[in-house]
Order: structure tokens, then sequence, then C-alpha cells
């Protein structure tokens, strides 16, 4: 029963992030699409409080970021983890004007700091949760299997 939890979390892990960045890069997507093309014929997924060239940033950053985990797990890319990092601050950085320039919600600053942790903590699962650091080839989840 000992590492049971790691286990679940090494199966669970993978699946819900290939969801999460499949389900991101079509929401970028489709904001992209609404930002091209004004005037949709379905309820727009952009936020009306902000700018447009804010929306641009917006939705290429996650768009960005999906594509790479995505091509990257679907590749075994070893230098995936290496460059969501850039892709996630870039997506911080956006966030962080929005939360503090536009957005108006009593719970903005919380959500931001949920989505600025996740930021943080995806790129450490790739290198920490075993079934994930061997997917992306790290030296270290290999080393810490053989020992």
């Amino acid at each position: 029963m000992v590492g049971a939890p790691h286990h679940v979390v090494d199966r669970v892990l993978p699946p819900v992030l290939v969801l999460l960045h499949a389900g991101l890069f079509l929401w970028a997507s489709v904001g992209l699409v609404e930002w091209l093309v004004p005037g949709v014929a379905w309820r727009p997924v952009s936020n009306a409080l902000f700018p447009r060239w804010l929306l641009l940033l917006h939705w290429l950053a996650v768009l960005n970021a999906a594509a790479i985990f995505l091509a990257g797990y679907v590749r075994r890319w070893p230098r995936t983890p290496v460059l969501l990092v850039p892709a996630y601050a870039f997506m911080a950085g956006v966030c962080t004007v929005e939360t503090f320039f536009y957005l108006t919600h009593p719970l903005r600053y919380v959500a931001m700091a949920l989505e600025l942790a996740a930021y943080v903590l995806i790129p450490l699962a790739l290198y920490r949760v075993p079934g994930l650091a061997r997917r992306f080839g790290s030296r270290r989840a290999i080393e810490r299997q053989s020992t």
C-alpha cells in the first residue's frame, strides 16, 4: 500500500493534463476565430472587458502553450517542460494584466493565484511525476527508476 497515491497520480495526471490542454487548444482556437471574424454565430467565449490587443495576446498565449504541451506529449519530446516555462510565464503576464487592469469580479485575485500556481505546478509535475518524467525523457526520473 506504500506508494499507492503515487501510482494514482501517475495514472490520473497524464490524461487530465492532455484533456486540459486539448480543451485549452480548442478554446483558444474558437477565441481566435472570434477575434478574426467579429459577429460569430455562437455565444462568444472572449471576455468583453478585454481590449482587442489583449485578446489577441491572450488567445495566442493559450494556443501556444496548449500546442507545445500536446505536440510534446504525442512526440515524447524532452524539451517540452523547458518550453512550457516561458509559455506559461507569458500566460502569467497576460493573466496579471487582465486581473489588475480589466477584471472586476471579487474573486479575481483568487482565480489569478490559482492560475499562476498551475503554471508553476504543471512543469514541475512533468519533471517529478514518474510517468510524465519518463514520457518526456527526464534523466532524473530514469535515474530514480534504476536505483
